[in-house]
């Protein structure tokens, strides 16, 4: 089954809880192995995080899920300040720091992050993974 959805949501944290529960929902009611959902549950969650905690806009973002079987992507766009991709650190972040791992986190996650972003001009986060044959 192809799929396409879209949730436009508050910068808020309380929407954080929100895109997690769709996300988990929606791939394991699509068939979905527990542990892929897991994954792109906590993919998407770190990359709405960042839109929440970075993005200084006051008005909302978006969450796109595109399912084409075999694939999954999704896409998180805000509208905010942006930021320069090239100033993201290289190599592993500090295991025990606090903040700073949400990319690396999603790049163990996913087969592909794709980062768009322009100062002034928002950001777009989009997460791919291959979900391989439906659960039985």
């Amino acid at each position: 089954m192809e799929l396409d959805l879209q949730l436009r949501l508050p910068n808020e944290e309380a929407t954080l809880p929100v895109v997690r529960h769709v996300a988990r929902s929606l791939l394991r009611d699509l068939g979905v192995s527990e542990e892929m959902a897991g994954d792109l549950e906590l993919a998407v969650g770190e990359a709405c995080a960042n839109v929440v905690r970075h993005s200084d806009s006051d008005g909302s973002y978006l969450v796109e899920f595109g399912l084409r079987p075999p694939d999954c992507t999704i896409r998180v766009v805000d509208h905010g300040r942006g930021f320069e991709p090239s100033s993201l650190p290289r190599g592993q972040p500090d295991p025990v720091a606090e903040h700073g791992r949400g990319i690396s986190i999603m790049r163990g996650l996913v087969d592909r992050i794709e980062l768009e972003s322009r100062p002034a001009g928002g950001t777009v986060v989009c997460l791919a993974k291959n979900l391989g044959p439906p659960e039985a």
